[in-house]
């Protein structure tokens, strides 16, 4: 299973928690995302920058020195009226997918492969 999702980052701001940043991004045909990363990882995103971000059930290699790439474990999926909010911990780190629609081949207590992509 591999899923690729196309973002326009809406917003990029410090973290409540020390060093940490968080990325609001707005995925193509729905949905939304919100990651954090920390200062140490010396990575940099504007907002109206476009990405994608791909989520798979094996290892990804990055395509470049700038992606942010790492596995991830699911633990926890929230069923909403009108989405599905898919919560990762990437290294602790927390990748929060909403979405219109479920990816049913995703499952609470697997780990997962996430890498966020600058589009050139």
């Amino acid at each position: 299973m591999t899923k690729r999702f196309n973002c326009n980052v809406k917003n990029v701001e410090k973290h409540v928690l020390p060093r940490l940043f968080k990325v609001t991004c707005e995925i193509s045909g729905g949905g939304s995302l919100i990651f954090e990363f920390h200062e140490d990882l010396e990575l940099s995103y504007s907002i109206n920058e476009n990405l994608t971000v791909t989520l798979a059930d094996e290892k990804i290699q990055p395509g470049s020195n700038v992606d942010y790439c790492g596995k991830a474990f699911l633990y926890k999926v929230i069923d909403q009226e009108k989405e599905k909010i898919y919560l990762f911990s990437m290294g602790g780190y927390i990748f929060r997918f909403s979405l219109p629609s479920s990816i049913d081949e995703l499952k609470v207590a697997e780990s997962y492969y996430i890498c966020v992509s600058k589009q050139q």
